[in-house]
């Protein structure tokens, strides 16, 4: 005999209507009714990503050393992003960017574009920018894992602004560009120590959610940007992309569950 469930369903939840009865056959179709009331609203809770075919344009933020720039515009679908942070990883003649125009991505990656025509200026992501993005970004400012010593406030003070131009140019000097203004030695032992710091964390535990992995990216990459119409090369910027989150996680857990209940009901 089958188990019938009624399950009542909200209209708001992926469209369907208000208070329709649905009887769900075996406690494998139940769950995997939840899986997709929770899978929808994931979705329509998440972060919009940057992806290629993006629109970006971008407002100016702390710093005089080009970034801190505050990003917005939409994803290829032409969803609006979630706003975020940025820094220029380039520093070319022809590369540059204002906050009037609106931008195109065409490449994420772990390079950048380069002087078109000069492959010896492209550049390679790294660790180290990686970590200081990752950590700039999640506002980690925790004294020993963290961003000791920084303030990444969004008010324009003179150590938001000493702050933005130190990272800003800790990016530049460890993609090998030429800095466009001065990092105090300062500033720079303290990127140094809080780097060593989280290697060092990740070296004694790798499971250690303060620790990195000295070798990783993370989920850091390099956007390239050309104008609107793809014509002329601009300044590429470091970017997020989106990893797997725990909730989501939990879902296709719950898939597999489902589906080796399927399949055990079926051989019966």
């Amino acid at each position: 005999m089958l188990d019938y469930a009624p399950i009542h369903i909200d209209r708001t939840t992926c469209g369907i209507a208000e208070d329709t009865v649905v009887l769900m056959k075996t406690t494998a179709q139940a769950l995997t009714l939840l899986v997709l009331f929770f899978g929808c609203h994931t979705a329509a809770n998440a972060s919009i990503y940057v992806d290629v075919g993006s629109k970006v344009t971008f407002g100016n933020g702390p710093g005089t050393d080009a970034g801190r720039f505050f990003a917005t515009g939409t994803n290829s679908s032409g969803d609006a992003l979630t706003p975020f942070d940025t820094f220029c990883t380039e520093t070319g003649v022809n590369q540059f960017i204002n906050f009037t125009d609106t931008y195109k991505v065409v490449a994420i990656g772990t390079q950048t574009s380069g002087e078109p025509g000069d492959p010896s200026t492209i550049r390679t992501l790294t660790p180290l920018v990686a970590w200081a993005y990752t950590q700039f970004r999640s506002q980690n400012l925790d004294a020993t894992y963290g961003l000791a010593g920084f303030d990444f406030d969004t008010a324009t003070t003179n150590s938001s602004r000493d702050s933005a131009n130190s990272l800003q140019n800790l990016i530049w000097g460890n993609l090998n560009l030429p800095y466009a203004g001065t990092v105090i030695s300062a500033a720079r032992t303290l990127w140094e120590a809080n780097f060593a710091n989280a290697t060092a964390a990740y070296g004694s535990d790798p499971n250690d959610p303060n620790g990195w992995d000295p070798t990783s990216l993370g989920n850091v990459r390099i956007m390239q940007l050309t104008s609107l119409d793809g014509k002329v090369t601009k300044q590429d910027q470091v970017v997020m992309i989106p990893v797997p989150e725990a909730t989501s996680l939990a879902i296709w857990s719950l898939l597999t569950a489902v589906g080796a209940m399927g399949l055990v009901y079926r051989r019966k």
